[in-house]
C-alpha cells in the first residue's frame, strides 16, 4: 500500500520519495508568517533533497513521541495516509 504524509503546511508527500526523517532544533517561519523560535521540528527529506517539515513542537520529547508515533504508523499496513496534525491518538 501507498503511503501518504500529509506535511505542516498540508503538501501531500508520498513516503516511497523520502529518504529520511529526523528531529531537529532550530526556527520555523510558517506559511502564515508566524515565525517559531528554539523549537524542534520533525523534518523529512527527499530524493530530490527537498526539505518537508512534518510538524513543529516546543520540546524534543514532543517531537520524539511523534517520530516514534510516525515510525510506527508506518510499520502497518493499515492506513494510507498519515496526518501529524490530526488530535488525538489512533
Amino acid at each position: 500500500m501507498a503511503k501518504t504524509l500529509v506535511t505542516l503546511d498540508r503538501k501531500l508527500v508520498n513516503y516511497a520519495n523520502i529518504v529520511s526523517i529526523s528531529v531537529e532544533p532550530g526556527d520555523y517561519l510558517g506559511d502564515d508568517g508566524e515565525d517559531s523560535r528554539n523549537v524542534y521540528g520533525l523534518i523529512a527529506f527527499d530524493v530530490t533533497n527537498s526539505m518537508h517539515v512534518l510538524g513543529v513542537f516546543d520540546d524534543r520529547l514532543k517531537a520524539v513521541e511523534a517520530h516514534n508515533k510516525l515510525k510506527s504508523w508506518l510499520e502497518c499496513e493499515a492506513f494510507g495516509v498519515y496526518d501529524l496534525n490530526a488530535e488525538g491518538d489512533d
